[in-house]
């Protein structure tokens, strides 16, 4: 009977072992967790962001991650894993995890940092002001022309969207009269919000001298005006620094409208040219005799002269050499304006 019972309890034990076997426990993957959040504390949304995976600079895995809803990737293979995120309208990537080795088993996570865009950044005011004479406002007794200084504006709004432009220049002003106009209070406000100063003076310090249809040169006159330019225009730079210690000032040199060889009909222009150039020169020493880094003087004397000048074509950017001479105006033409902008343009 014990037998009996003893070959039943271990026939029982064998069933037992074979219909209920001993499982192994479970093997643990290898993978990563990337996750997501913004840069503002307290605030959560349900923004989803796309992200491109790695495997050792190989592209292995797209998704989409959000801060409810990281992304994770089970039963990765050993390697070094990297996340980009892809761009998102109105967010920026801030930081993400560097590149991680992958080897052990567990989960490793990324964590990718988002700050959002609420306000695109803030327009930054400019003002430019123009001070001068006629090349300055573009007008002749041809008419108006587009000058320099709507070249320049235009220019400037490319760079400074929110630019501002004043033009006070006035048509017949010389270097003492724009140096009474500083004292103005229109001027003066003008002048302290500045961010940049353009400046055309001294043409009619000499062209005062010119005489039967700039035919002949009167020097006298000629050597009263370049004189007071002289003096006049180191109180006019010194009047505008005293307002507005940081403009930059941009500075034209006065240009000679006579060419320096005859040409139909103006015979008698070189000697003009060397003539009057005597007195110019000394007009552009005082406007090149600032060393102020923030004052640039553009030389549109030098432009003009080699370029047009000596090669008996000033009438190409001048109205200086009509078919009838009684007709002379030594302002510049469009052409001439387009000139000194686009100069003006480069030194800035």
């Amino acid at each position: 009977m014990k037998k009996l019972f003893a070959f039943l309890l271990g026939l029982l034990f064998f069933v037992t072992s074979t219909a209920v076997p001993v499982q192994a426990a479970p093997k643990a993957s290898t993978g990563i967790s990337i996750t997501v959040t913004k840069d503002v504390e307290g605030i959560s949304d349900s923004t989803s962001f796309s992200v491109v995976v790695y495997k050792d600079n190989v592209k292995f895995k797209e998704g989409v991650i959000s801060e409810v809803k990281p992304l994770v990737l089970s039963n990765l293979k050993s390697g070094t894993y990297k996340v980009e995120e892809l761009a998102k309208d109105g967010y920026e990537t801030v930081s993400i995890t560097p590149p991680i080795s992958v080897s052990v088993k567990g989960t490793y996570t990324f964590a990718v940092l988002n700050r959002k865009l609420d306000a695109p950044p803030p327009v930054t005011a400019f003002h430019y002001l123009a001070l001068g004479d006629s090349i300055a406002t573009g007008n002749s007794s041809r008419g108006t022309t587009t000058s320099y200084v709507t070249t320049f504006y235009n220019h400037l709004k490319t760079l400074y969207p929110a630019a501002t432009m004043r033009n006070l220049a006035v048509d017949g002003d010389d270097a003492s009269e724009l140096l009474a106009r500083l004292t103005t209070s229109t001027y003066e406000d003008e002048i302290i919000k500045a961010d940049v100063i353009t400046i055309s003076i001294g043409g009619n310090n000499i062209m005062d001298a010119g005489e039967n249809f700039f035919s002949s040169l009167n020097n006298v006159i000629a050597e009263e005006n370049t004189v007071a330019f002289e003096a006049d225009y180191p109180k006019i730079i010194t009047a505008i620094r005293a307002l507005n210690s940081d403009a930059r000032i941009i500075v034209q040199t006065l240009y000679n409208p006579f060419n320096t060889i005859a040409i139909s009909g103006y015979a008698g222009d070189p000697a003009l040219q060397i003539e009057t150039e005597g007195y110019i020169s000394r007009v552009n020493a005082a406007i090149n005799s600032f060393t102020d880094t923030k004052y640039t003087v553009v030389d549109i004397h030098k432009l003009f002269l080699e370029s047009y000048a000596e090669k008996g074509l000033m009438g190409k950017i001048t109205y200086f050499y009509p078919l009838i001479q009684l007709f002379r105006d030594p302002h510049p033409n469009q052409t001439g304006e387009n000139l000194i902008g686009s100069k003006i343009i480069a030194a800035y």
